[in-house]
């Protein structure tokens, strides 16, 4: 669980009232000279294609990427917007004329990243996972609710149709009580695993790269081709694996459709265990006690490859086995009627419902829309959340959460240990390597939150 959340009209009065120290209203909450929002992106290359070419009718600020070279298609694009390698220096310049901005880093950065620009007063899209840490995702939500600025972490699957058309239709009972979910997913891709029991080897730096910016908070280590720019995502430095890329969309919809909070334990099997780089497969059982009208619940997570073939699952209900073998991303809802199944990372589509004949008793008899639906997606989402004075569906509320829950799955695979959370203390009952690896290592030069914030944060748990 995160810290307990202060309501943005509590923040509000508290910042009228000026007994919070220096008083600002947070950017989405300021007369805005045309229908246009002024954003700002840190990260530039890779996915932040998606997030800039998505906003093209805003106003662009301001681009920050720490390298030139893997941001260079996207710079080209928008020559005449400044550019800058230091978010520190892009804050300091422009945070009084931005509305928001946008974070599409590596993992290993969203958490300082995401901070410096909630000190700044900004209203904060941030992409997925939270952070790589239970208690860097608790330091993120309780700072959104202190400043009270708009936020929303980057599930697209949270704000797409498909995803309340699955909580209707479960809710509704087209299947019974769900009892089992399988998710499964080919990533880490076959042509990109990398395991290893040590540090890469060092290389030449590249001059395009500020290789201690791309670093953040992170203790030093010599510069690899093999972390930056594209697969820092294996090495349990910067990021969590499959589970935290791919899994925080499918978890993701596991929460909103069925009211998960954190499980009682996650199970591990795995290919093998190293300090540095994530399996090359794994498979976990989240198990989730009854919930209200929910009974209680396993969660099966499949991912990665086994030799050559990905790492499917099998014998789920109602569902042949070469027909999830053909499907890269996937998941299954299963009750004692049938199973809901979705061949996507995200619920993108309407889902379909197995045997076939339960599927079109449905569709002759299909339960109402009652859930809201989201205008202009994801981004759009957050957008109108500034423009209202309030955060979008997926806020670091939620997030924080969520990226914990998933966090668990990552601590199981690398630590080869179940896990059993206990939320309150941050603690896994049974491993203390795992309690340990709760909490980040940052660097002595780390970055540190200032003034009302700080003293904010003072309060919370160690």
């Amino acid at each position: 669980m995160c810290a307990t959340p202060v309501s943005r009209r509590d923040v509000l009065k508290t910042l009228a009232l000026g007994t919070a120290g220096a008083v600002f209203l947070p950017r989405g909450l300021r007369a805005a000279p045309s229908d246009q929002l002024r954003l700002g992106f840190i990260g530039c290359g890779g996915w932040a294609r998606s997030a800039i070419e998505g906003q093209v009718d805003q106003h662009y600020v301001a681009f920050c990427d720490v390298d030139e070279e893997n941001a260079a298609s996207n710079y080209a694009k928008h020559p005449s917007v400044p550019r800058y390698r230091d978010a520190r220096e892009f804050l300091d310049r422009h945070a009084p004329e931005l509305d928001g901005v946008i974070i599409t880093t590596p993992d290993h950065n969203h958490y300082p990243l995401a901070m410096m620009a909630m000190e700044a007063g900004l209203n904060v899209y941030l992409e997925k996972p939270m952070a790589t840490t239970a208690w860097e995702c608790r330091r993120i939500a309780a700072a959104a609710a202190h400043t009270g600025v708009s936020t929303q972490l980057g599930m697209q699957g949270h704000s797409m149709e498909g995803t309340r058309l699955l909580r209707e239709w479960i809710e509704s009972g087209v299947v019974g009580p769900v009892t089992d979910v399988w998710l499964w997913t080919d990533r880490t891709q076959r042509n990109i695993s990398i395991w290893s029991e040590t540090l890469a080897a060092a290389e030449p730096r590249r001059d395009t790269l500020d290789w201690r910016l791309w670093l953040g908070d992170r203790p030093d280590r010599p510069y690899s081709s093999l972390y930056a720019p594209q697969r820092w995502r294996n090495w349990w430095g910067f990021g969590s694996g499959a589970i935290c890329d791919i899994g925080m969309h499918m978890f993701d919809a596991v929460r909103f459709v069925l009211d998960t909070g954190n499980p009682e334990s996650v199970t591990p099997e795995v290919s093998g265990i190293s300090e540095y780089t994530i399996p090359r497969w794994a498979n976990l059982n989240f198990r989730f006690p009854a919930r209200g009208r929910h009974p209680a619940l396993n969660v099966h997570w499949r991912n990665g490859w086994k030799d050559d073939e990905q790492n499917h699952p099998r014998g789920i209900p109602h569902l042949p086995d070469e027909m999830v073998a053909g499907v890269t991303n996937g998941m299954a809802f299963a009750g004692p009627e049938g199973t809901i199944f979705i061949p996507d990372m995200r619920v993108s589509r309407s889902p379909k419902i197995f045997p076939a004949s339960r599927m079109q008793d449905v569709l002759a008899n299909r339960p109402g829309k009652w859930l809201p639906r989201i205008k202009g997606g994801h981004f759009g989402d957050w957008l109108a959340g500034i423009r209202a004075g309030q955060s979008g569906g997926a806020d670091f509320a939620y997030g924080a959460a969520l990226t914990e829950q998933v966090l668990l799955g990552a601590l199981a695979e690398r630590t080869g240990e179940t896990i059993r959370w206990d939320a309150a203390t941050m603690t896994a009952t049974d491993s203390p390597r795992a309690t340990a690896l709760a909490r980040p290592e940052r660097r002595d030069d780390a970055w540190q939150p200032s003034g009302d914030l700080a003293r904010m944060l003072a309060k919370l748990p160690a």
